[in-house]
């Protein structure tokens, strides 16, 4: 469905006008058994693999499930121990580096099913309590309750170091004695990223479980930053991260304020059909996307153009020092409304890759790419691991924080990568999110006009006066 054709009216009268927002299925429904099978419930899809399903009806799922509220607690989860053997003082230089497990007592000694469909006496029984999506769940019926379950090495390889329950444990394997580059922090894959570049992407593995970055799409591409004005009438507060498209007149100016008052920007392309001149009404058309990705056609050499308009901006943004977090071909999923999500898979990731390199020959080395879903993401749309930083979903539905949606995409872009909510219709609560860290989105960012007005008042204030919510007067200056 569509969701914002309000955009192409603004461009030709000036004026908001009422749309229809996309919904989200935003639910937490499993499997469900075969009629009649008790012996073997279903993996993926409901199918009888004679696996039952780790998160999110996944019997081949290795991730680590959700517990309480759909929280991944990991292995295991709970507050840090205080006693002698508890964590280590990392602000203590001469603290020693070792690597301390968490304490048996932080596990809950109490029954946590990986779903609603079937109990942990179920899957006791079945004997898949040694599955590595059981690590956490079901302690009681699996007999953990008195042990102290796991190793540093798995935690580490399960992404739990950044976890705030595992602070001051598992120093050695989490590499954070003396002298340490923590391997929570890779590279930029844009090749030869500037420090900046490196600083920020670095910056949001850092907060990634523990904080979360406001954000706000502005719609108001004149000199009035009616969105923005709106937050800071509300709430008293700047957004750290401020929306913008390349449709916008005044993307770079925008970005380029928002970068020297201390805060990102987050840039999106609703770009036109290839042979069409931008706009989001031609965006939503239809286009034969096998033509488009063959060389010397004249589709593929009007995406040629668009990616020419595009890195021209970006360019003055790396001339100008803004780090962007640039979004393009938004919102994918099958069937998608716009034209680059219409056709296959393959066909989406050939034009990422193609833009990828396009950009990457530029030396455009001030962007973080972020691969942006629409509602629950589709693993066979991912592009390649070594071209993309961030990867996350984004929705209009009704049920923040959105702990359903949160949980699928972690299981498809793996348990360390910051996963950001980079559109949405209502704000989240930090205080929900990190309940559990059942979703602690790295960013969160609010669609404008209407959909910015359908928030009340006091939801725009507990967000962006919440201890866990960095806005942008809490950015670091990364060099500026």
């Amino acid at each position: 469905m569509q969701k914002r054709n309000w955009l192409f009216i603004v461009f030709l009268f000036g004026a908001l006008l009422t749309a229809s927002a996309c919904s989200d299925d935003g639910s937490d429904n499993n499997a469900q058994a075969p009629s009649g099978d008790t012996d073997n419930p279903p993996g993926p899809n409901g199918n009888d693999t004679g696996n039952p399903p780790g998160p999110n009806g996944n019997g081949t799922d290795t991730d680590n499930p959700p517990g309480p509220n759909g929280s991944d607690t990991g292995i295991p989860p709970g507050p840090i121990d205080t006693g002698s053997d508890g964590p280590v003082d990392e602000t203590d230089p001469d603290a020693p580096c070792e690597d301390i497990l968490p304490p048996a007592g932080a596990m809950p000694c109490d029954d946590i099913a990986p779903d609603s469909t079937y109990t942990c006496e179920e899957q006791a029984s079945w004997g898949k309590c040694d599955e590595p999506w059981m690590m956490g769940l079901c302690n009681k019926s699996c007999g953990r309750c008195d042990a102290q379950s796991g190793s540093c090495a798995a935690l580490a390889e399960a992404g739990h170091c950044t976890q705030p329950w595992m602070q001051g444990y598992c120093q050695r394997t989490c590499e954070r004695c003396p002298g340490d580059v923590s391997r929570d922090c890779p590279a930029p894959v844009m090749p030869g990223a500037s420090q900046a570049t490196k600083d920020v992407l670095c910056y949001l593995y850092d907060i990634y479980g523990t904080k979360v970055l406001s954000g706000q799409q502005d719609c108001h591409w004149s000199q009035s930053p009616g969105d923005i004005g709106h937050i800071h009438n509300v709430t008293g507060k700047y957004p750290a991260i401020v929306g913008g498209d390349m449709l916008y007149d005044n993307v770079v100016t925008q970005a380029v304020a928002q970068w020297n008052a201390g805060g990102l920007s987050m840039i999106r392309y609703h770009m036109g059909l290839p042979d069409e001149a931008d706009s989001y009404e031609s965006s939503l058309k239809t286009t034969d996307l096998a033509d488009t990705l063959t060389p010397g056609t004249a589709r593929y050499n009007g995406l040629m153009q668009k990616f020419d308009h595009a890195a021209a901006r970006l360019q003055t943004l790396k001339d100008a020092g803004v780090v962007v977090l640039w979004a393009p071909f938004h919102e994918v999923q099958p069937e998608g409304w716009f034209w680059w999500s219409k056709g296959t898979p393959e066909q989406l990731r050939a034009l990422w890759h193609l833009m990828f390199d396009n950009f990457s020959a530029r030396g455009l080395d001030n962007i973080i790419w972020l691969f942006a879903y629409s509602h629950n993401p589709h693993e066979d749309w991912l592009p390649d691991e070594g071209t993309f930083d961030l990867a996350g979903p984004d929705t209009y539905a009704d049920n923040p924080p959105f702990v359903s949606m949160f949980g699928k995409t972690r299981w498809i872009v793996g348990p360390s990568r910051p996963i950001p909510l980079h559109e949405t219709g209502l704000i989240v609560d930090p205080a929900e999110m990190f309940d559990g860290n059942q979703a602690p989105w790295v960013l969160f960012s609010v669609w404008c006009a209407e959909w910015l007005l359908d928030n009340t008042d006091a939801s725009l204030q507990r967000a962006y006066a919440h201890p866990s919510t960095i806005n942008r007067d809490g950015v670091p200056a990364f060099g500026r």
